[in-house]
């Protein structure tokens, strides 16, 4: 990221330190951490960095060159990558030298450091295809492999696997953490087990867990894990070791999304 341009440089001097590792600041600060979305996993793997794009190019044709481009890297990068965006940048030209001003001849009317509204509605187009912030940074990160797990992704699964966990507490936090939109890939998240996430909200008897996962990813209800099984077989499974055991964290019955 050094070589490419000054902008580039900034960038990577912001996130990562002098050993190529994401400093500290952005998953271990009490404030510069923001949600902790990303964690040491960014530490290794390949980078592709987006410094160029035309923010006024129509939504959906936008995205699908975006993915494009993000299919073309995994067909190059069999173990995984990170592509980082920083849409602040993506309002400045790629050639404006550092510390130059934007009311120079060469730029006059352009105001690209506080066209906030503009600059909301591109982090919102990245946020759109599964970008999500590094700390408080200006940068978003995208993991393509799902062996690189964002951190957001591993509390998630922590507390739906998680059976003294309260089924309350884990909705707020998938509520809060999980994107909105289904076709986001944390939604189609597979875990190192082989189970997807409503899997795990079912081994852990979440029933308003379970319910919230089904309203947004409704196709997840017919995928199987690695040991064969449905969400709907796994609850039941789950559910028959409560019998034998006494030890009951919730009924079929509650699973309303699941019960027919």
């Amino acid at each position: 990221m050094y070589g490419l341009n000054k902008h580039a440089g900034n960038d990577a001097q912001e996130l990562f330190d002098r050993y190529g590792r994401l400093r500290q600041d952005h998953y271990q600060h009490e404030i510069n951490k923001g949600t902790a979305v990303w964690g040491t996993e960014l530490d290794h793997s390949h980078i592709l960095l987006f410094q160029k794009y035309d923010a006024h190019q129509e939504r959906e044709q936008g995205a699908n060159l975006v993915k494009a481009i993000l299919g073309k890297a995994a067909a190059h990068s069999p173990s995984g990558f990170f592509a980082f965006v920083n849409p602040l940048s993506l309002l400045l030209p790629v050639d404006l030298p550092f510390g130059a001003s934007t009311s120079d001849p060469k730029y006059i009317g352009r105001n690209f450091r506080h066209d906030n509204a503009r600059l909301k509605a591109i982090e919102s187009f990245w946020r759109s295809l599964g970008f999500r912030r590094v700390g408080r940074s200006l940068l978003f990160a995208y993991a393509d492999s799902p062996t690189q797990t964002p951190q957001f992704m591993r509390k998630i699964c922590m507390g739906l696997c998680d059976k003294l966990k309260d089924d309350k507490a884990c909705l707020a936090q998938l509520v809060i953490d999980m994107p909105a939109n289904p076709q986001d890939p944390s939604w189609s998240y597979i875990s190192p087990t082989g189970n997807s996430i409503l899997h795990l909200a079912a081994s852990g008897c979440k029933p308003a867990c379970i319910e919230y996962i089904v309203s947004i990813k409704p196709e997840l209800l017919n995928m199987r894990n690695r040991n064969g099984y449905t969400p709907r077989e796994t609850l039941q499974n789950t559910m028959d070791f409560c019998r034998e055991t006494g030890c009951i964290y919730g009924t079929p019955d509650d699973i309303k999304s699941l019960s027919g």
